[in-house]
């Protein structure tokens, strides 16, 4: 059966080649599309080194932080995740091209039918994570339309600018420029994650795989031939060697985002903290006001994300031992029964992803940063509050 899991990535990577990411000779090459890559990374960075340096302006107030560092640490990660897929670009490569062997073909119908199922609620996810930085750049630009029809000019992010934005077509250009491109570095945000979590999404499928033809070796299957010990020791070996491909990708996906996750889990926490210290000092019918909802729930989406399928990697990769215990090994010759052994004693180590070697990538994770996001916000309240007073 033709399962084209390379293809699912090369979808990715396409969109990613769109926001000028991802080259197919290699980006730093002196050539149209590098030219394309430094229009694109200095048009959308003009924008987040403004608004860096209005934070630095306006450090000593707790409020004006809040409401634009929120967004500024989010955007200027982003630069952070594009680098990640950049150098580790022979890594996603040889990722794509180890899927296509014919050992991470599903076998039967079921294994096809849990494969898909595996990879249509990625592409669930994939939408609802497309839609939520989408939709917190469009409300966060409605917000200026709203202050327009009041007479006020105001943009939808606060950023400084050496001249007079005010002033008609400036204000226009700007206008435009802070919704293109915080757009722009949003699809980058939500492609360079899902390239990621279709990887990961992508292995869970291989362990299906994996687990149903280790459970399946029988010696039922082989009754009609004289070497039937011989057959399921190929047959064994085969699923070792499948693993052994499998535990090669985990360890390339692995360095791919050790370090991004480790960021990903701190910029989270601070974003998720100062969100929340936005919205209590905003009134809740305010165009902002939903528009900082929308992107907290853009947020928590991002990082339940990597959580929930790093945890179903660990799960599936769970099951592993207890499949290969379900085969008919009694049948089996000695030397089979060796070699099965070897393959549940290697499959007993869970295959979980880590940020910086530390923090497991799982649903305990997600919940301890919601914890530590409000427990932080707690603090920077009391904090505000007896400022104020």
């Amino acid at each position: 059966m033709g399962f084209d899991f390379q293809e699912r990535t090369n979808k990715m990577l396409r969109r990613l080649r769109i926001m000028g990411v991802w080259s197919k000779h290699g980006l730093f090459r002196c050539d149209l599309y590098f030219l394309y890559f430094i229009t694109i990374f200095i048009y959308c960075n003009f924008h987040n080194m403004s608004q860096v340096v209005n934070l630095i302006q306006h450090y000593d107030d707790l409020e004006e932080v809040a409401s634009s560092g929120l967004l500024t640490l989010v955007k200027l990660f982003t630069n952070l995740k594009a680098y990640c897929v950049i150098r580790n670009r022979d890594k996603i490569l040889r990722i794509n091209e180890t899927v296509q062997k014919k050992s991470f073909q599903p076998r039967n119908s079921y294994q096809e039918k849990e494969a898909l199922s595996t990879l249509k609620i990625f592409d669930v996810m994939y939408i609802t994570h497309f839609c939520g930085p989408t939709a917190t750049v469009l409300f966060f630009g409605l917000y200026p339309i709203a202050e327009l029809l009041r007479g006020n000019r105001k943009l939808p992010f606060n950023a400084w600018y050496p001249y007079d934005y005010k002033i008609s077509p400036i204000y226009e250009l700007t206008y435009f420029h802070q919704l293109t491109a915080p757009f722009t570095m949003a699809q980058i945000q939500v492609h360079t994650d899902c390239l990621s979590i279709n990887l990961i999404a992508i292995l869970i499928a291989q362990l299906d795989i994996l687990a149903d033809n280790v459970k399946n070796i029988s010696r039922t299957k082989y009754q009609q031939s004289d070497k039937a010990s011989e057959m399921m020791e190929t047959e064994l070996l085969d699923c070792i060697q499948h693993h052994k491909e499998i535990l090669s990708c985990f360890g390339d996906v692995y360095q791919f985002l050790n370090i991004t996750m480790f960021a990903q889990f701190l910029i989270s926490t601070i974003s998720l903290c100062l969100t929340l210290l936005e919205l209590s000092v905003l009134s809740p019918a305010s165009t902002h006001f939903a528009a900082l909802i929308i992107y907290m729930s853009a947020l928590m989406v991002e990082l339940l994300l990597f959580c929930w399928w790093g945890n179903l990697l660990i799960v599936k990769s769970q099951l592993l031992p207890q499949a290969a215990f379900e085969c008919d090994w009694l049948a089996g010759s000695i030397t089979f029964r060796k070699n099965l052994s070897f393959f549940i004693f290697r499959a007993q180590k869970e295959m979980a992803l880590y940020a910086v070697d530390f923090f497991k990538i799982s649903l305990g994770s997600f919940v301890l940063i919601l914890k530590n996001s409000y427990s932080f916000y707690a603090v920077l309240r009391r904090a505000n509050n007896a400022a104020t007073n």
